[in-house]
């Protein structure tokens, strides 16, 4: 898992709790997939779907 070093000093900066680094900033590193798809099926691409 490898996180943006810029990422985390911003969490410093802006003093970003622990479960709110682990959610925004931990979890998308280490499934970006996951987040990845999860955006694309709320933005309403339903091209998958058949009628």
């Amino acid at each position: 898992m490898k996180v943006d070093p810029k990422m985390i000093q911003m969490a410093d900066i802006y003093h970003l709790s622990f479960m709110t680094r682990v959610k925004y900033i931990y979890l998308p590193a280490m499934f970006p997939n996951l987040y990845k798809n999860r955006l694309g099926n709320k933005a309403g691409s339903d091209t998958n779907k058949e009628e």
